[in-house]
């Protein structure tokens, strides 16, 4: 199944004394660092965005190819697929609709998707697993299973939803459309009229899904333990082997969890 990817770069930082979008982990800002996670299961890929950051993310697309060295222990990456970047405001005739928050993105995304299907993630999530975006991907339904797929997969834990890391499809595009004309902001509000498939905590134990998967750089305490968390004395940036040091450490955190439960075991 072709899949598009969504990443949501369009946060106004306002918790900051500098703009989010400028966060690296290591040398690779963060939202390069979602293309790649997501070039494992999509065939494009959009960054929706606003009218401050367009430029800047712009200019560092233009260097994805610069970037793979840092990768160059991923095998499974045969190429980046197609990366298109958008501005949020401009899916939106009434320009008063610009600040209002990540559903914006979300149907920016989705409007423009060639693929019915997209994973959505936001960009200051850094330490999303392979396992947790296999999880996302509709499965094929059998013929003994007749049921169509869901419109949303998403997942709850204890703190809620976590509607900035799920998979949406175009039939959430009508329902977000009327809910932003009701002037309701908020993503899980769509839930009640979409076809939802939920994913328990339960379920995330299943497949080793642990929950700093869900770790969001929202605050500068955020921040701090982002960079205890990954950077430290590993990726030290005046190694000199800083690109083996890199990509040993990002597959760490990207393969952590064992997931070994065969197709047939799957949810």
């Amino acid at each position: 199944m072709n899949l598009s990817g969504i990443i949501l770069a369009g946060g106004k930082s306002r918790r900051f004394n500098f703009n989010k979008i400028a966060i690296k982990i290591g040398k690779i800002p963060l939202f390069i660092n979602q293309i790649y996670k997501l070039s494992f299961f999509c065939n494009e890929i959009w960054v929706s965005t606003n009218e401050k950051n367009y430029a800047a993310i712009h200019e560092e697309i233009k260097r994805i190819e610069d970037y793979r060295k840092y990768f160059n222990c991923l095998e499974e990456i045969k190429e980046i697929p197609a990366i298109r970047v958008i501005v949020d405001e401009d899916s939106f005739k009434n320009k008063k609709l610009t600040n209002i928050g990540p559903i914006g993105g979300i149907y920016s995304g989705l409007n423009n998707a060639k693929n019915y299907y997209s994973i959505v993630l936001a960009f200051d999530m850094p330490f999303i697993t392979y396992n947790l975006l296999k999880l996302l991907v509709p499965r094929r339904q059998s013929n003994n299973n007749k049921s169509k797929l869901k419109d949303v997969v998403a997942i709850k834990t204890t703190k809620g939803f976590e509607v900035l890391c799920s998979l949406y499809s175009k039939g959430c595009l009508n329902i977000i459309k009327r809910n932003i004309g009701k002037k309701k902001y908020k993503v899980s509000d769509i839930f009640s009229e979409a076809e939802v498939k939920m994913i328990s905590e339960n379920e995330l134990e299943c497949y080793d899904i642990d929950k700093l998967n869900f770790f969001n750089i929202n605050t500068s305490k955020d921040y701090d333990a982002f960079i205890r968390l990954f950077s430290e004395e590993v990726l030290r940036n005046d190694s000199n082997n800083f690109d083996n040091r890199f990509c040993k450490k990002w597959k760490d955190f990207f393969y952590r969890g064992s997931c070994r439960r065969t197709e047939e075991e799957k949810i």
